[in-house]
């Protein structure tokens, strides 16, 4: 049984990956790193409204080994819990990153990521509001 944070997000929803060897270990630092937890799921529930829709998270806090396993950056803000990747259930994911970049949200990063044929939005807390696009391999900054 998950522990509910806020309305509509919980701790198992934060900790999310489909990495079946590291689920139990990343959702046992998520719970290790609560606190941090409480305010990302304040932030989800922030970037929900704007977006106007439920939200699939598909990564929030990672455990070192999990951001190494799934090659993610080693000053990544998804280690310190201050970040999510998701995918809008009811809207475009381009709709919806473009709801995030017209608000007044204050956000670290956010940027529209595409691998294959999936796509997706990476929000982060923090103040610089940097817009990126991930393309083929390298992030372009949106003006």
């Amino acid at each position: 049984m998950s522990i509910q944070i806020t309305q509509h997000f919980n701790l198992d929803e934060l900790t999310t990956t489909n990495n079946k060897k590291l689920r139990e270990k990343n959702y046992r630092y998520g719970l290790y790193k609560l606190t941090q937890m409480n305010i990302l799921a304040h932030f989800c529930e922030q970037v929900r409204l704007i977006v106007d829709c439920p939200m699939k998270i598909t990564s929030g806090i990672r455990c070192e080994e999990l951001n190494t396993v799934v090659g993610g950056s080693k000053t990544s803000q998804h280690l310190k819990g201050e970040a999510i990747d998701f995918i809008p259930t009811k809207i475009k994911v381009q709709t919806a990153f473009t709801k995030l970049r017209n608000s007044n949200l204050e956000f670290g990063q956010l940027i529209i990521e595409k691998s294959g044929t999936t796509e997706w939005v990476h929000i982060s807390i923090g103040h610089k509001r940097q817009v990126l696009k991930y393309n083929n391999g390298k992030y372009i900054v949106l003006k």
